[in-house]
């Protein structure tokens, strides 16, 4: 099953060509503001003494490089602006002037503690080198410049040489996942088997029991290595190191055709899916130390569920479908990307969530009125930077190469997996998308090259129309997916996908939405926010059985919906007797990714019905 790159891919207009526009003309350029404004370029440039009032931090160089890799796709698709060209030769640049004569080069440990590098698993040094890489392949898919690769070429036979080979680091697999992915994409792009080798070191050595836990905190657990991964069948620890290695266990499997991996990788996504996973495909549901936690725990008000959790989530449902090709891992990234991801960033493009809860209370910020250190409670205001600030860049080099995620395609079949206005050419195949999706469900396709055409067909989606060259289709979905027959030449498809409004329900075992609905509509979850719907969201039932009324919004061409529903009334007193008072009333929701846009106020996912 071979991938198509989004470099291949040309989105015409619709709304993740909007998207795109916004991350190049705003988004990017106030991240790199924000990391200017916050020393990281200045640590990244080894400005840096104990004399100053800020100190560099292990994980900074991974900002700077996710800031590079979203220049390039932008450059690649015509989004990107001249200073983001001239950026990322300055990053080269001050690369190779500090990198070491053996090819290390880690800001953090250079500038503070130089005699002791590869001596932490959680001081972030392979993570940082695993962005690098991601960089460098981004680099030369655009600019066909190897500069970058060459550079960390000399760092990866360091690691080749210390991890691999000697043994002589302070620890066997890295704290923090990502370089194993990382070495697979440069795998990929330039055919070296030792980058192949490495990643699957670390793949096979992670949970072998020789790993020594060198900080309390940072069990085997929290890093997917309490076992084998061959063996593992639950998501656990930490939630994007745990996605970014199940990324990595899914390339792998792929490649090699590892029967042990593929089927852990399985058996992680059904535990995630069926248990662990918010509406809003949001994964790790706790703040104590940004994990998962047990099956069925998916608290609203309470949930972490990090953008880049969600992000690296995405990435591991893009190898899932190329290890076999089923609806539902399309179906799962469509859930992050319109809901959990975007929700991490705000509709101007400069603010952004790390956090994304499906509640939110503001008149609770202040509750702990008597304690000196209180519980990290979620942002109910989007902040232009964190003091942790991965999900920023993270959330738009993903936004930039969305294209990554719409085809692949075997020797016979070229498959759909999402839908957007867009124009592609690859091996020998031709695909062009007329769509207005996800505003609406009518796709037009003109398809020519393959001999036969897999058009997934949405879980949420009741009924749907195909026309083939003029003549009505009748087909039924197979895992997920409708296949047609090709003509030689061009072939015309119109694609109709019924998108209306559903209300959505949860297994009674998760005790914060039992008997409680969730409205959703096409891709999109809905929520209600005060600033449309007055104050106390939590004394609100809703009707699912009344009509739904669809209305115009201003804001990015998605409908309002107005639900019927049922307010308690107030009364005077802590509590009184049955019967309740209630009152009619209209609930106004908008799409979940557009909340906390217009203020702080209260907002809910989950309501009683």
């Amino acid at each position: 099953m071979q991938a198509v790159s989004f470099k291949k891919i040309d989105l015409t207009d619709g709304f993740w060509r909007e998207k795109q526009t916004l991350i190049g003309k705003v988004t990017l350029r106030s991240i790199y503001q924000q990391f200017v404004d916050t020393h990281r370029f200045d640590a990244f440039a080894h400005q840096w003494n104990e004399k100053m009032d800020w100190r560099p931090h292990p994980y900074w160089d991974s900002d700077v490089a996710k800031v590079m890799e979203a220049a390039c796709y932008l450059l690649g698709k015509n989004q990107g602006e001249a200073w983001m060209a001239q950026l990322c030769v300055q990053i080269m640049d001050t690369f190779e002037a500090h990198q070491w004569p053996d090819g290390y080069f880690n800001s953090y440990y250079t500038l503070t503690d130089p005699a002791h590098r590869f001596t932490n698993r959680n001081d972030h040094e392979l993570y940082c080198l695993g962005h690098w890489i991601e960089a460098a392949v981004a680099y030369e898919q655009i600019a066909g410049d190897k500069r970058m690769i060459c550079l960390v070429d000399r760092y990866i036979d360091l690691v080749i040489r210390v991890f691999q080979n000697e043994h002589s680091a302070g620890f066997l697999t890295p704290g923090h996942e990502e370089i194993e992915l990382a070495l697979l994409r440069l795998y990929e792009c330039t055919g070296k088997e030792k980058y192949l080798d490495l990643a699957a070191y670390f793949v096979d050595t992670r949970g072998s029991g020789a790993e020594p836990n060198t900080s309390p905190r940072r069990t085997a657990f929290f890093c997917q290595a309490d076992e084998p991964l061959r063996m593992q069948r639950q998501a656990k620890g930490h939630s994007v190191r745990a996605a970014y290695i199940y990324t990595a266990m899914a390339d792998l499997a792929r490649i090699r055709t590892d029967g042990a991996l593929q089927q852990a990788c399985e058996a992680i996504f059904d535990n995630i899916v069926n248990r662990r996973m918010y509406l809003t495909g949001g994964i790790g549901q706790t703040q104590q130390g940004e994990s998962f936690t047990i099956d069925y725990d998916l608290e609203n008000a309470g949930a972490y569920t990090e953008t880049c959790a969600a992000i690296g989530f995405a990435l591991f449902l893009r190898r899932m479908t190329r290890l076999q090709p089923r609806g539902i891992y399309a179906d799962t990234a469509e859930r992050c990307f319109y809901n959990g991801i975007l929700s991490g960033i705000s509709l101007d493009g400069a603010h952004f969530f790390y956090e994304n809860p499906l509640e939110l209370h503001p008149k609770l910020q202040g509750r702990y009125l008597s304690v000196t250190a209180p519980p990290r409670q979620p942002k109910t205001v989007r902040q232009a930077v964190f003091p942790t600030s991965c999900c920023p860049p993270n959330i738009a080099r993903m936004i930039a190469s969305i294209g990554d995620w719409l085809y692949t395609h075997d020797e016979r079949t070229l498959y759909v997996h999402h839908y957007m206005a867009s124009e592609a050419a690859f091996d020998g195949m031709r695909i062009c998308q007329k769509t207005q999706y996800p505003f609406d469900g009518a796709i037009e396709l003109c398809v020519a090259g393959a001999a036969e055409l897999a058009l997934r067909i949405p879980g949420w989606c009741d009924a749907f129309s195909i026309v083939q060259n003029g003549e009505r289709v009748k087909c039924a979905p197979a895992d997920g997916y409708v296949r047609l027959a090709l003509d030689a030449g061009e072939n015309q498809i119109i694609l109709n996908l019924q998108m209306v409004p559903r209300w959505t329900q949860c297994n009674p075992s998760v005790c914060d939405s039992a008997m409680k609905a969730a409205l959703e509509y096409g891709p999109f979850v809905y929520c209600a926010e005060g600033v449309d719907n007055g104050e106390n969201l939590s004394a609100v039932r809703v009707l699912p059985d009344a009509p739904i009324q669809m209305e115009k919004n201003a804001c990015c061409g998605l409908p309002a919906i107005t639900v019927q529903a049922q307010r308690q009334k107030t009364f005077d007193g802590l509590y009184r007797r049955f019967p309740m008072a209630v009152e009619p009333c209209t609930i106004r929701m908008i799409p979940y990714y557009q909340f906390a846009n217009r203020g702080e106020t209260e907002m809910m996912v989950w309501f009683k019905t």
